[in-house]
């Protein structure tokens, strides 16, 4: 499982791949990494000695970093792509073949040229996609608050205000509903008598 996930994410997949190519849920492999990511952590900040770790820790602890450095290996090799494209260009490659014989002499040496065609808009749409906490385009938006007293104090007396009406307008009903009941109890009075 673990030479199939690691291969995976070198070859540039993204970890809910690689967990299917492994025969894993995505949330699975996810939580391995993350377990065996804090465990790093531990050893890294010495708070957890590698020899204390139990059989299964080691072995999650080696699974945890082999993935990192191929996920570390993927984007290495698609910044060397943008590199190479942006630093050189169209420039072609130049490649060297050399054959010795048993001695070790020179038998034939060939040197060729190959095309390099990288189209940078894509390799940065990969980065930005695949690695988004370091390549994904980020927006930055400002929000300027500024507070004037005499509006707070305009939209605070305008409340009390609509709260003094409503409080009128509930002793109001409050009035009128006790008027109403002395009434209806003197009409029964009169009505006994």
């Amino acid at each position: 499982m673990s030479d199939v996930v690691t291969e995976a994410l070198r070859a540039g997949a993204p970890v809910e791949t690689a967990a299917r190519l492994a025969g894993l849920a995505p949330r699975e492999l996810t939580r391995l990494l993350s377990d065996g990511g804090r465990l790093a952590d531990l050893v890294a900040a010495r708070s957890k000695r590698l020899s204390d770790l139990s059989a299964s820790e080691r072995s999650l602890l080696r699974f945890a970093r082999s993935a990192s450095e191929a996920l570390a290996t993927s984007e290495q090799r698609l910044l060397q792509q943008l590199n190479r494209a942006v630093f050189v260009g169209d420039a072609p490659l130049r490649k060297t073949v050399e054959r010795f014989d048993g001695s070790g002499s020179l038998i034939e040496r060939r040197v060729s040229e190959e095309p390099q065609q990288v189209d940078t808009r894509a390799v940065m749409w990969l980065l930005e996609r695949r690695f988004q906490e370091h390549w994904a385009p980020t927006s930055h938006q400002t929000i300027d608050v500024t507070v004037k007293e005499d509006a707070v104090r305009a939209q605070r007396d305008a409340l009390l205000s609509d709260l003094e009406r409503m409080a009128s307008a509930l002793a109001a009903r409050d009035a009128l509903v006790e008027a109403r009941q002395h009434a209806s109890t003197i009409e029964d009075a009169e009505l006994v008598e």
